[in-house]
């Protein structure tokens, strides 16, 4: 619950200073590229059966 916390400030940052929200992207990919690194466990195999 903290980093979803700590993503959503950094999205208004991000958004804030670049004006863009496509930037927001960064800061949304790292918060679940971190789960997925650290478990090995991914539920896109199971969406392509």
């Amino acid at each position: 619950m903290l980093l979803t916390t700590i993503s959503g400030y950094l999205h208004i940052i991000v958004w804030r200073k670049s004006g863009q929200m496509v930037f927001t992207f960064i800061p949304h990919l790292l918060l679940n590229i971190g789960p997925l690194l650290w478990t090995g466990y991914s539920i896109l195999p199971y969406l392509w059966r």
